[in-house]
């Protein structure tokens, strides 16, 4: 499929961080593989085994810890406090003739500490390691039972570790491929540990009829926004989806589509009308660079939306590793430990004998956890809501063709990629919408296919396995929509400024004193932004990644500074901006990028069957409207979309309005044959 020469990757000037050696944070990967480590960890839940201590002694590891945490304290710098600390805790005892208890096993490392304190980040995580080739998973503890490095797979000629003899005459074993994990059900718990964490969790229930109980999803029909289209969404709570999540379901084979999702019990229960039904968004994502690496973590869209995004707030599930990226069937091998627990979690508890338990039980079988508020256990359930991530990640988590393949370029229609040069493509009224149940079903044939049948399934149906098909209720089109801070930001709006404008153009020198380049630059680094919204770098229009938070500060002055440069006689002059060098850089470029968009015009014209020698002539002799009034309107009509998708609130009648607006926008930038990229359709 065709590249996109505007979509560069936002990451590539991150700025590279060096370890100082003694760092108490960083632990290299042998002695994280090590046969022999603390074992003093504690379950979730339970009291820190520091408790059960000598105040004194507990006294020793706090003060330690702090040091280390909150002072710069090197793991040698702990030791020796703490091997202080016993000495004279030994010398005390002596004096006054009473032995401590526990004395002789206090800890005297930083790690021993953390686990005793239960502070130690460690213990939570589980350590997995892959083979370098085939990705295939294998659990921690079987590392130093393997007879060989070799992948035991067949066919497979990749390697599970490396060997190296140590100074005592020890063999250590480094994974090529370590893979640290993080339990979804033990952060979920430790959560609710927090005082008033459960009152978090229940905020967003407001009327009586988002209390627990035994209440149906609720359909479309029935949700106030089909009724009334000033209703107005202040979160994703009053939204239909909410309320329309079911709980009960189980993934099995049959129907019409050979999957379907079957409510085995008949309670037709709404999930979030459970005790503590958690609705929860995965996100994967890629710090992109010379070592590429990468992360999964959840967030509980339970909590409220002041909290829901912050650090203390957000699971990390995995940390994906380098140097390249998995394809789709590696990241089923990274993704399986998530998905069984989640599974697990959305089922809760199986109750087989039902004689003896009442109905409001049944309806509350989840996994049980400690709450400090409550006496008796919590049954908890977790339901996958959607996957949000840029879209890369996000075809290469659900399983779908990816954004720039010829036929499969949107997963909710049937739009072809090399139409986006058409104004068609951007109207609703135009399109054939796929269903996802023909993607599951040939998502489940091809899980046990060999690779030429699941290339063909994938070339022609437009989906690879993936293993969150399994999850009761989970649909790879609809919950792998596009995110918006990637689409809007770092997507179309990179695209429009850097990728229309700048390479289009549209900022040619006029003459010797009108220089909109030099106009706009001055205008954006003349802008007093406010502390909240930080400084957008001024050449940042030019050229650069950017972030998105500088994108979406730029699209806020962006009218205001296109006038400031196209503006003559304190009007946008109707009229082309002047062409470019042939023989400079940028002149080169808009010859490349205009050369791709004819080419994809040649596709679109013999795909409609409207092909001719007339109209190919007329496609090689037509380039890019240059108008500045018509590219100003465009954006104006954009930007305006973008402004009320981004609203904090929003009502029916808004939401159609920005998607209008966003609509002819794009139509227009197509007939004015604009290069645009697949976010332009799929947003």
């Amino acid at each position: 499929a065709p590249d996109d020469p505007e979509e560069e990757d936002e990451d590539a000037n991150e700025p590279v961080y060096n370890l100082e050696d003694g760092d108490p944070n960083y632990v290299p990967v042998e002695e994280l593989f090590a046969q022999e480590l603390p074992q003093e960890a504690h379950r979730a839940g339970g009291p820190p085994p520091a408790l059960q201590e000598d105040p004194l002694i507990r006294r020793a590891y706090v003060q330690a810890f702090i040091s280390a945490a909150f002072h710069g304290g090197t793991h040698d710098l702990v030791e020796h406090m703490l091997k202080s600390q016993k000495s004279n805790l030994r010398s005390l005892s002596a004096r006054l003739d009473y032995d401590f208890p526990g004395l002789d096993d206090m800890a005297v490392t930083l790690r021993t500490v953390e686990r005793r304190l239960g502070v130690d980040p460690d213990q939570f995580i589980q350590y997995y390691f892959h083979c370098n080739a085939c990705w295939v998973r294998h659990p921690a503890a079987s590392l130093y039972t393997l007879l060989h490095p070799a992948c035991l797979e067949d066919g497979c000629s990749g390697a599970l570790y490396t060997s190296k003899k140590l100074s005592n005459g020890k063999i250590s074993r480094t994974p090529t491929k370590p893979l640290p994990t993080s339990s979804l059900e033990h952060n979920i718990q430790r959560m609710l540990l927090r005082p008033g964490k459960i009152d978090d969790f229940n905020a967003w229930r407001q009327g009586e009829d988002d209390q627990p109980g035994h209440k149906p999803p609720v359909s479309q029909d029935d949700w106030p926004g089909s009724l009334d289209e000033d209703y107005r969404m202040y979160d994703m709570h009053d939204g239909w989806g909410w309320n329309a999540i079911q709980g009960g379901l189980q993934r099995r084979r049959g129907g019409e589509w050979e999957v379907e999702d079957v409510d085995i019990h008949e309670r037709e229960q709404r999930f979030v009308a459970l005790p503590c039904g958690l609705v929860i968004i995965i996100n994967i994502d890629w710090y992109r660079g010379k070592y590429s690496v990468g992360a999964i973590y959840a967030t509980i869209c339970n909590n409220p939306r002041a909290r829901r995004f912050l650090r203390e707030e957000t699971v990390l599930l995995a940390i994906i590793p380098g140097p390249e990226e998995p394809s789709l069937e590696q990241m089923n091998y990274v993704l399986e430990p998530f998905v069984a627990e989640a599974h697990r979690m959305y089922k809760g508890i199986i109750l087989t004998d039902l004689s003896y338990v009442s109905c409001a039980h049944i309806l509350a079988s989840g996994v049980p956890m400690h709450v400090p508020e409550k006496l008796e256990p919590l049954d908890v359930n977790v339901f996958v809501n959607i996957l949000a991530a840029d879209l890369p990640g996000s075809r290469k988590g659900t399983g779908l063709r990816g954004h720039t393949s010829k036929w499969h370029m949107c997963a909710v229609c049937k739009k072809p990629f090399h139409s986006l040069v058409d104004d068609s493509c951007f109207n609703p009224e135009t399109f054939e919408y796929r269903d996802d149940g023909r993607y599951l079903k040939y998502a489940f044939r091809a899980q046990h296919e060999d690779i030429a049948t699941r290339e063909e399934i994938a070339e022609r149906r437009g989906i690879r396995w993936s293993v969150l098909n399994l999850l009761p209720d989970w649909k790879p089109a609809r919950d792998g929509p596009p995110d918006f801070m990637h689409a809007a930001y770092l997507g179309e709006a990179k695209h429009v400024v850097q990728g229309i404008l700048v390479a289009g153009g549209m900022f040619a020198k006029r003459n010797s004193r009108d220089k909109p380049t030099e106009k706009l630059q001055k205008f954006m680094g003349e802008i007093w932004w406010p502390g909240s919204a930080g400084r957008v770098p001024a050449s940042l229009i030019m050229k650069g990644a950017g972030k998105a938070d500088e994108w979406r500060s730029t699209c806020a002055v962006l009218p205001v500074a296109l006038y400031a440069a196209w503006e003559k006689d304190g009007y946008i002059p109707d009229a082309n901006a002047p062409n470019l060098k042939a023989s400079e850089k940028a002149g080169v470029n808009q010859q490349r990028i205009e050369h791709l968009v004819n080419e994809r015009r040649h596709a679109h014209a013999a795909y409609t069957g409207a092909i001719t020698e007339e109209v190919a002539d007329y496609i090689d002799h037509t380039r890019m409207d240059r108008n500045y009034v018509r590219h100003y309107d465009t954006a104006i009509e954009w930007l305006v979309s973008l402004r009320i998708f981004g609203s904090r609130s929003i009502s029916i009648c808004e939401a159609y309005r920005a998607q209008a607006a966003h609509g002819r926008a794009c139509q227009s930038w197509a007939r004015m044959l604009c290069h645009l990229t697949p976010y332009f359709h799929i947003l």
